[in-house]
């Protein structure tokens, strides 16, 4: 199975992922990421402005390759996305 990291961006700022996830396709790489999205914002929701969320979820291949970038934004309702 293809290894993947999911970096996440603040702002021009990359924090790179130490693990590696497996996942069957690429697809399933971005369900889950869209997923793990969806958490974060929630609990940036739930504790404020301790816990800020990235603005992006990076997936990244095994040669540090990014092969999608995923706004947190795009995750929202439509009715809350600016």
């Amino acid at each position: 199975m293809p290894n993947y990291y999911f970096h996440l961006r603040y702002g021009q700022q990359i924090s790179a992922a130490d693990d590696t996830l497996e996942f069957e396709t690429f697809a399933a790489a971005k369900q889950d990421a869209e997923r793990s999205a969806r958490d974060l914002l929630v609990d940036a929701i739930k504790f404020g402005g301790n816990n800020p969320a990235p603005d992006a979820f990076v997936i990244a291949d095994d040669a540090g390759k990014t092969l999608h970038e995923m706004r947190l934004v795009d995750v929202l309702p439509a009715p809350l996305r600016r």
